[in-house]
């Protein structure tokens, strides 16, 4: 398995994980606005739809990658990354 079939795996584990608790997160939100009037359950779900569609919970996936990546640079290099 390459590196890069290694990270897909673990962002689709990371979206996975981060779905199963932002969904429903997302759908209590809009049922409180519901109760607001149509006009704000509207934007709420226009939000929870922009959050939901792929792409953005890859960041997190990117950014939880990364990480390991940092400590290793720190421990080898000595310093920050931000002052090497």
């Amino acid at each position: 398995m390459t590196s890069l079939d290694a990270f897909g795996q673990f962002v689709a584990r990371v979206r996975a994980e981060v779905d199963v608790r932002l969904g429903p997160w997302l759908d209590a939100r809009v049922a409180q606005a519901r109760s607001r009037g149509g006009d704000v359950e509207i934007v709420a779900d226009s939000v929870r739809s922009l959050v939901m569609r792929g792409g953005k919970r890859m960041r997190a996936g990117r950014l939880a990658g990364g990480i390991p990546l940092v400590t290793v640079r720190q421990r080898h290099v000595g310093r920050p990354v931000a002052q090497a």
